[in-house]
């Protein structure tokens, strides 16, 4: 499962790809610091899912980068990670972990994200 890690905490992507890559060996993950660095990195490639931080000043946000991504690939799998999982809930019609989350529960959502665009 090819992964794109966006998230402007260079120690969070770096423990997310330490962790999967140990927990869950098939599991490739591409970083992405900003909105932007996102936009360059799927202008040439592919992901299965994408993994976004909804805050990533001072840039685009993530709610904002789903949406624009989903309007050119409406059937991109997409999660979401925040703090305020439960405020950003109910503005989206996606996965949205609490930040920090469990590998487990990461793995999890990244699953049910692919499969219900697959479905």
């Amino acid at each position: 499962m090819k992964v794109l890690a966006i998230d402007d905490s260079a120690a969070v992507r770096r423990a997310l790809k330490r962790i999967m890559s140990v927990r869950y060996p098939g599991v490739e993950i591409t970083e992405a610091s900003s909105a932007e660095e996102a936009k360059a990195l799927l202008a040439v490639q592919t992901f299965d899912v994408i993994l976004s931080d909804v805050d990533m000043p001072p840039g685009q946000d993530g709610i904002s980068l789903m949406r624009e991504v989903r309007s050119h690939r409406p059937f991109q799998a997409y999660v979401l990670m925040t703090g305020r999982a439960d405020e950003v809930a109910q503005l989206v019609d996606i996965a949205v972990l609490e930040k920090p989350s469990e590998p487990d529960m990461i793995f999890n959502a990244l699953v049910a994200a692919l499969a219900a665009v697959r479905a």
